[in-house]
């Protein structure tokens, strides 16, 4: 079973947005889901001093992209 898209694939893959948004069944109304995994994805940028930089470019409209209204990030409990 292939695992969904969600923060790791967003900041440390370095995915587009547009690749790991969520459909939620709400009209106009999408997200970019947590798991496990985004606990290793807090740690290596974390390690790497780069949290806010790539929560920045990963959030930043790529050309031809829609800007969103709302961004709704859902991320379980951090580590630290």
């Amino acid at each position: 079973m292939r695992q969904e898209s969600g923060i790791l694939d967003l900041l440390v893959a370095r995915r587009p947005l547009a690749e790991v948004l969520r459909v939620t069944g709400r009209e106009r109304l999408k997200l970019v889901p947590g798991d496990k995994r985004t606990a290793t994805a807090q740690i290596a940028l974390t390690a790497e001093g780069t949290m806010v930089e790539a929560f920045a470019e990963a959030l930043r409209p790529r050309r031809g992209e829609a800007r969103p209204d709302y961004i709704i990030l859902d991320t379980p409990p951090g580590v630290g």
